[in-house]
């Protein structure tokens, strides 16, 4: 009978040792492991929270910066996105829309934040209007016939006379003189 409990013991033994190996060697392989983390997207930066340090660390050295502005390759061969940076954090971001991204219309982002009003500006006399939801912290410069989105505003949620005078100064609830 004692050589019964000795091999008992003995394996009980052995078990907790090698269950014991296992923890350790698994715990520190987690913990030499490299981290990868993806870049931020644009969509990931939040206006109002993100800091102009994780613009840099996540984003890279800007193509261009000036007065607060870094500018940011997009995907459409004429213009760059745009950061603005106040007091050390992100304000305000203008997402360039590619002719060449489908995926994003007017239609599917009236579903996404419900369906905007806009206002007339530069571009009007082209057919693109400014969608905007300032109580959401975005707008869009988008054409109602066809659906192209040419521009993505983010910012942080604001009234809409707010709006008007700090993102949309260029823009009016009425056409522009001599605009149709």
């Amino acid at each position: 009978m004692i050589n019964k409990k000795r091999i008992a013991i003995i394996f009980a033994l052995i078990i907790v040792a090698v269950s014991i190996i296992y923890i350790l060697s698994y715990s520190q392989k987690t913990q030499n492991a490299p981290t990868t983390s993806q870049p931020i997207s644009l969509k990931e930066i939040t206006p109002g929270i993100t800091t102009e340090q994780q613009v840099l660390q996540n984003l890279g050295i800007p193509i261009a910066s000036n007065d607060g502005i870094l500018q940011y390759k997009s995907n459409s061969p004429a213009r760059n996105n745009e950061i603005s940076i106040q007091n050390g954090k992100v304000n305000f971001v203008k997402e360039i829309v590619s002719y060449k991204d489908t995926t994003i219309t007017l239609t599917e982002l009236n579903k996404q934040y419900g369906n905007a009003n806009y206002l007339y500006g530069p571009d009007s006399v082209n057919g693109y209007f400014l969608y905007y939801h300032p109580e959401k912290g975005i707008a869009y410069l988008a054409n109602p016939n066809t659906g192209t989105v040419l521009e993505i505003w983010h910012f942080p949620a604001t009234t809409f006379d707010n709006f008007l005078k700090t993102w949309a100064k260029d823009y009016s609830t009425t056409p522009l003189k001599n605009q149709f």
